[in-house]
């Protein structure tokens, strides 16, 4: 047993959490590290529903199910989708028309990442820890990795770093040869603009209109996507196809929060002629939590050559657009299945052959993914929508077009 193989994971998002977790849960030391200063920093985002395939196995072999369901909402599978006019074009008790006996059930994302820290020993997760760079230790320390973290006076060093670490990730570069091979992720051609309602059911039209899970309302090249969240909360986001810096330098919308009527006023304007109950959602926000988000993507197919000491999970090595719903799945599973490749390797096995074989399925599975979620942007964001989505529902769900 190589028990004393240190191993850092950077970034305490569900992936990395779920890893920490697995590999605890078989007496496996493991520090993570996360920039922010605590769980309650920032804000984790709306619902995802987990799937079978992916956190839900995860979820299983953390030994967290029982504390899963106490949150769950697998009524939340509800899915409406909806034109301008108002007209419902489907109305389904599983999301894309699936039988509810396969299961995805709902979660917010502040409760599933609050079950997975509550897991964990006290003490494994370092908060405040921002990482300034990484790199690799001289020859005589077999390998090994040194991190420098910000206000932190000394290196940390590590035989095995995870990078977990999303979108923008500081291991990324790592896993390379030559660090400047390392991809940036592009802008996707989409952007979001995200609002809350803090109390949706005081609003019967709107929350009739979202119904028990997500309501997607789609024409012209543009949509909302609203969806219920836990606690009578409902989460609103409007979907564009604009240019990269439209949010800054058109839209026309203070994100700063310094003049929210107006900003709120340059939201609705953005959807002329839809039906007022649909623009009821935007009107019953809250002014104080409009926050812009931009989608991008890694490249599709993206990979690396099996480095020893070091690898990527989640976003870090598949980032992608939303429009697939893959991605917490893919970082929960990436998370359970490196945990059993570095128990291999605990027990034994070479690190870089246990490595090697965890990339190679997470590869596989993050391309055709990403795949899927490029290919879906073209549906959502579509002249002739919802038509194509719906078409998509019946050629693959068995749902009437």
């Amino acid at each position: 047993m190589n028990s004393s193989l240190r191993i850092a994971i950077i970034g305490a998002g569900p992936g990395g959490l779920t890893l920490a977790r697995i590999l605890q849960n078989h007496d496996v030391n493991v520090t993570v590290y996360e920039r922010e200063p605590s769980a309650t920093s920032r804000q984790q985002g709306g619902t995802l529903d987990l799937h079978g395939e992916g956190g839900l196995t995860a979820i299983r072999a953390a030994g967290l199910m029982d504390e899963f369901q106490k949150y769950a909402r697998p009524e939340g599978e509800h899915t409406r989708i909806l034109d301008k006019d108002g007209r419902v074009w489907l109305d389904h008790d599983s999301p894309m028309g699936r039988p509810s006996d396969e299961g995805r059930p709902e979660i917010d994302r502040t409760h599933l990442r609050q079950i997975l820290l509550d897991s964990l020993a006290t003490g494994t997760i370092k908060w405040g820890h921002n990482l300034l760079d990484a790199s690799k230790c001289s020859q005589e320390e077999d390998g090994a990795y040194k991190l420098k973290f910000e206000n932190i006076a000394d290196d940390i060093v590590t035989d095995l770093v995870i990078g977990a670490d999303g979108a923008w990730s500081r291991i990324r570069p790592l896993v390379h040869t030559d660090p400047a091979d390392a991809p940036a992720p592009k802008y996707t051609g989409i952007s979001f603009i995200d609002l809350r309602i803090d109390d949706v059911d005081r609003f019967p039209e709107v929350s009739k209109l979202i119904g028990l899970g997500t309501a997607l309302i789609v024409t012209d090249n543009k949509g909302l996507i609203a969806q219920r969240n836990s606690g009578g909360r409902a989460r609103v986001y409007v979907a564009l196809r604009v240019a990269e810096d439209w949010l800054e330098k058109e839209s026309g919308i203070s994100f700063d929060g310094s003049d929210p009527d107006s900003s709120l006023k340059a939201i609705l304007a953005l959807f002329p002629g839809w039906h007022p109950t649909i623009l009821e959602t935007i009107r019953r926000s809250d002014r104080a939590s409009i926050v812009p988000r931009k989608i991008y993507a890694m490249p599709i197919g993206y990979k690396w050559t099996t480095k020893p000491g070091v690898t990527l999970l989640g976003d870090a090595a598949h980032l992608m657009s939303p429009f697939a719903g893959e991605g917490v799945n893919l970082a929960m599973i990436d998370g359970h299945d490196l945990a059993f490749a570095i128990l291999r390797a605990v027990k034994g096995a070479p690190i870089g052959e246990a490595l090697k074989n965890y990339e190679e399925i997470m590869f596989s599975r993050g391309q055709e993914k990403a795949q899927e979620s490029a290919d879906n942007i073209d549906l959502f964001f579509h002249k002739e929508s919802p038509q194509p989505l719906l078409a998509l529902m019946a050629s693959h769900h068995g749902v009437p077009s």
